[in-house]
C-alpha cells in the first residue's frame, strides 16, 4: 500500500503522536494509556513493512521494543495490554520485525518464524485486516528466492473482512453524507490552509479534504448549485497545489483520485454549461468514461443534468451518454391515477368502518347492554372524529350528519351522568387518550384533547349542511378545516393532512366566487389537491430564470416553452389555496399547476407545476 493513501497517512499521523507519547512516558513527563500506543505502533510496523517503507518501519520496531522494555521493568508484558482482537497483530508485527532485519541484513530466516508466519497468514484479523493483507503480499514479493517455494505456497493472503450484508445506499443517505462531509471539511480547511494543523496528520488532511470536496462537488454539479462548485473549486485548487508543495501524490489512493478525477471532468463540463455553450464531442465523452465507472443514485442525477442541458439547449444528446444511463436502475413506474384511486378506497373503508363501529357501541349504551359506559362513550367519541374526517372528505354528508346526531345523543348522556366530572374525566380521558397524543405528537391536555376532537365534528358538520343544500359557506372559523383540523394531523398522518388542505382548498374557492362549485369541480379540485399533496411526480426539475421564475416540471417542458408562456396564464384557473404569502392553482387552459409564493427576500416567485395526466 503506497504511502500516498488515506490510510497509510492515517498509519503515519497516528504513529507520529504516539511515538511522541511513548517518549514522554518513558521520561515520565506524560500519563498516556498504553493500550492506545501499542495499537499505533503495531499498526504502524504492519503497514510500513507493506508499503516497504524499510526506514519507517525499523523505527517503530525500535519503539515496539523500547515499550516492550518499559513494561516489563514495571512487572508487565505487550500481551498484557494488548486488546484481545490484537492478538494476532502483535504477533506478526514482532515477528515482521525480526525477518525485517534479517532481510535487510541478508540472513537466513529460521525455520521456526517461518512456520509462525504460516500459521499467522491462517489466523483471524478482524481489524485493519487490509494492512495485513499488505504486508503478507509484501513478505511473499521479498521471500521469493530466499526460502523454498513449498513454504510460499504455504504462505496465505489473508482476505480482507467485509459486511456480511451490503446496505443499498438511497440518495437521500447519499445527500445527507456528503452533506455533513461538506460541513466539516470546511472547518478542517481553515485549519489546514492556516497552518493551525498538526504536521503529522497535514498529509492525511489534505487527502481527506480532496476525496470530501470533490464528492460536494458532485453534489452540488447534480444540484446545479453554482456557488456551491465555486466555493469547492477554490478549495480543491488550494489542496492541489498544497500537496504538490508537500510532494504528497493525489493519484495513488483510488478513494481520493477517483472522486477528484470526476470533480475535475465536472468542472470542465461546467465550464462550457455556466456560458450555455456547445461541449465538444472529446470532453464529453471523456467525462463520460469517468462517469460510467459508478451506478450510485447521485451520479444518475448527474447524468441526468447533462442530459437536461443538451436537451434544453437544443445540443444533440450522444448515444453514449444514453448508454450509461440505461445501466442505471430504472425507478420503478408509478400509476399515480390508481394510487389516487386506491386512496380514496382505503379512504371510504375507513369512513365506513369507523362510522358503523360507533353506531354499534352508541346502540349498546343507549339500550343499557354495555358493559362500559364510560369507555364506550370515550371510543365512540373517537371514532365518530375519525369517521367524520374520512367521511367528510368524500363528501359522504349524510354519513357525516348523522354522526353529528349521536355525538349529540352521547354527549348528553355523557352530561346528564356526570361523566365529564367523575370517571370520564382526567384519569380514564386522559388514559385512553394517550395513543391520540402519540399519533399527532402533541403534548396536551385531557380537556383540551376532547375539545379538538368534538370541534372536529361540530365545525365538519356545520360545513357539509351548508354544501349539501349548496349554499355559501359563512365566514366563520368553522368554515377552515385546515387551520382547525389540519394541525392534528400535519406531521403524524399525511394522508388526512392532505384532503383537509385540499377541502380548504375548496372552500377558499367558494367563498372567492361566492358560490358552491359544481360536484365535477369539486371531484377535480380534490383530485389535483391529492396529486399536489400525495401523488407528486418524482421527476421534477427546477429551472432559474432571468426574472427569478422558478419553473418545476415532468419532462416536455422546454426553454422555448417558457419563452412563449403569455401574461394570461391565468385564464380559466381553479384557485386551490389561498393563504399567508402563498396561491396554489392550476391553468385548465395550459393544464400548468402553479404556485405563486415569497421567497427569503419577500419578492414575489412563481413556480409552475407540469402536473400528469
Amino acid at each position: 500500500m503506497h504511502m500516498d493513501t488515506l490510510r497509510m497517512q492515517a498509519v503515519l499521523g497516528n504513529y507520529v503522536k504516539s511515538k511522541i507519547y511513548l517518549e514522554e512516558l518513558l521520561k515520565g513527563e506524560g500519563k498516556h494509556p498504553i493500550s492506545g500506543i501499542q495499537e499505533d505502533i503495531i499498526h504502524a510496523v504492519i503497514g510500513f513493512f507493506g508499503a516497504e517503507e524499510w526506514e519507517l518501519c525499523s523505527e517503530a520496531c525500535f519503539y515496539l521494543r523500547l515499550l516492550e522494555e518499559h513494561l516489563t521493568k514495571t512487572g508487565k508484558n505487550l500481551q498484557d495490554c494488548i486488546k484481545p482482537y490484537l492478538k494476532h497483530h502483535l504477533e506478526l508485527a514482532k515477528l515482521l520485525c525480526r525477518i525485517l532485519q534479517r532481510i535487510r541484513e541478508n540472513e537466513k530466516i529460521s525455520e521456526e518464524d517461518l512456520e509462525r508466519l504460516g500459521a499467522l497468514s491462517k489466523g483471524s484479523y478482524p481489524v485493519s485486516s487490509d494492512l495485513v493483507r499488505e504486508a503478507f503480499t509484501t513478505l511473499r514479493k521479498h521471500l521469493k528466492g530466499r526460502v523454498p517455494e513449498e513454504v510460499l505456497k504455504e504462505l496465505n493472503i489473508p482476505p480482507i473482512s467485509k459486511p456480511s450484508v451490503v446496505h443499498s445506499v438511497t440518495l437521500d443517505e447519499q445527500i445527507a453524507t456528503i452533506s455533513a462531509e461538506f460541513t466539516t471539511a470546511r472547518i478542517w480547511a481553515k485549519a489546514l490552509f492556516s497552518g493551525g494543523m498538526d504536521e503529522a496528520s497535514v498529509g492525511y488532511y489534505i487527502l481527506l479534504l480532496t476525496r470530501n470536496f470533490s464528492r460536494a462537488f458532485e453534489l452540488f454539479f447534480a444540484r446545479g448549485e453554482e456557488e456551491g462548485m465555486r466555493e469547492t473549486w477554490k478549495f480543491l485548487e488550494k489542496l492541489k497545489k498544497l500537496s504538490m508543495e508537500r510532494s504528497l501524490s493525489l493519484t495513488e489512493d483510488p478513494d481520493v483520485y477517483h472522486p477528484l478525477q470526476t470533480a475535475e471532468a465536472l468542472h470542465e463540463l461546467w465550464s462550457f454549461m455556466e456560458k450555455s455553450m456547445p461541449i465538444p464531442k472529446n470532453t464529453l465523452s471523456r467525462a463520460l468514461s469517468i462517469l460510467s465507472r459508478e451506478t450510485l443514485p447521485l451520479r444518475a442525477k448527474v447524468l441526468l443534468r447533462i442530459r437536461n442541458y443538451l436537451e434544453s439547449h437544443s445540443f444533440e444528446v450522444p448515444e453514449e451518454l444514453i448508454e450509461v444511463l440505461d445501466k442505471f436502475p430504472k425507478p420503478k413506474e408509478v400509476d399515480y391515477w390508481e394510487e389516487y384511486q386506491k386512496t380514496l378506497r382505503e379512504f371510504d373503508e375507513k369512513g365506513r368502518k369507523f362510522h358503523e363501529e360507533a353506531k354499534k357501541e352508541w346502540e349498546l349504551v343507549a339500550s343499557g347492554n354495555a358493559e362500559d359506559p364510560i369507555g364506550s362513550i370515550q371510543d365512540i367519541i373517537w371514532k365518530l372524529s375519525e369517521a367524520t374526517v374520512y367521511n367528510f372528505a368524500l363528501r359522504k354528508f349524510k354519513h357525516v350528519k348523522e354522526a353529528y346526531e349521536i355525538f349529540l345523543k352521547a354527549y348528553e348522556y355523557a352530561k346528564e351522568n356526570s361523566l365529564f366530572k367523575t370517571k370520564l374525566s382526567e384519569d380514564i380521558w386522559l388514559g385512553k387518550l394517550r395513543r391520540v397524543n402519540l399519533k399527532w405528537g402533541n403534548d396536551i391536555r385531557w380537556f383540551e384533547d376532547y375539545r379538538v376532537i368534538s370541534n372536529r365534528i361540530i365545525r365538519l358538520t356545520r360545513i357539509a349542511e351548508f354544501m349539501m343544500w349548496k349554499r355559501r359557506i359563512p365566514e366563520f372559523l368553522y368554515a377552515n378545516p385546515y387551520i382547525n383540523l389540519g394541525g392534528d394531523y400535519e406531521e403524524n398522518d399525511f394522508p388526512l393532512w392532505a384532503l383537509t388542505r385540499g377541502l380548504m382548498m375548496v372552500l377558499n374557492h367558494n367563498r372567492s366566487k361566492g358560490v358552491l362549485p359544481e360536484l365535477s369541480l369539486q371531484e377535480e379540485v380534490l383530485s389535483y389537491a391529492l396529486r399536489l399533496n400525495l401523488l407528486w411526480p418524482e421527476k421534477t426539475e427546477v429551472w432559474e430564470c432571468k426574472n427569478g421564475t422558478c419553473i418545476v416540471f415532468k419532462e416536455g417542458l422546454n426553454e422555448k416553452a417558457i419563452k412563449e408562456l403569455k401574461k394570461n396564464i391565468w385564464d380559466n384557473d381553479i384557485v386551490f389555496y389561498h393563504g399567508k404569502d402563498i396561491v396554489i392553482g392550476y391553468s385548465r387552459k395550459r393544464r400548468i399547476g402553479y404556485i405563486c409564493a415569497k421567497d427569503k427576500d419577500k419578492k414575489e416567485t412563481m413556480r409552475f407545476l407540469f402536473l400528469e395526466k
